[in-house]
């Protein structure tokens, strides 16, 4: 029995999901093809209908990831106006579920410490996604603002990165309390 029309793009849509839950749980390098392959239900020498290598599937997972972070914060604001667009942003993104769930959250700050070392596909897929969500920020920002963007993406993905990387509870719930309040802060300076 031949398989569905569009079995292919299917499979690998799977497998981009499933890696990235595993990159952003776990280091590039400690996640491998045949551990991917094997939670989608395929074998490693089925990855190569799909992919060309690793790095690729890397790229292509934050590039995927991405447009699905980008899609939930335009849904999470609707109609909103800008400035409680942006709120709700900040507010959803340096949370403690950000920091437990990390498979259901950002690309960037779970790759962030790493990408620096990784392949040029790798970073340029990186800088995209990146650069994507700068550019979300910068719509919900007045034009005279707009070069404020990359200053408050940054400081979301380092508050993220920064609190899952310490061990004390207290400090991680500090950090990022401190960088929403600051962010919140700043936001409504802009808009009043």
């Amino acid at each position: 029995m031949p398989y569905p029309k569009n079995h292919k793009q299917q499979t690998r849509q799977a497998i981009l999901q499933e890696a990235s839950k595993a990159f952003k749980v776990s280091r590039i390098h400690s996640v491998s093809v045949p551990k991917i392959m094997k939670e989608v239900g395929l074998t490693h020498g089925g990855f190569y209908a799909h992919f060309k290598s690793k790095d690729e599937l890397v790229a292509e997972t934050c590039r995927v990831s991405m447009e699905h972070s980008v899609k939930k914060f335009e849904k999470l604001i609707g109609n909103l106006p800008k400035k409680d667009s942006l709120i709700n942003i900040v507010e959803t993104y340096i949370s403690e579920e950000h920091i437990k769930l990390p498979e259901k959250g950002c690309i960037l700050p779970a790759l962030g410490s790493e990408v620096k070392a990784e392949t040029e596909i790798i970073r340029e897929a990186y800088t995209d996604a990146l650069s994507d969500f700068v550019k979300l920020v910068r719509t919900l920002l007045p034009e005279d603002k707009n070069y404020l963007a990359n200053g408050i993406v940054s400081t979301m993905v380092g508050s993220v990165l920064l609190a899952r990387s310490v061990t004390k509870h207290d400090f991680r719930s500090e950090i990022l309390l401190d960088c929403r309040k600051q962010l919140i802060e700043q936001i409504t300076l802009i808009y009043d």
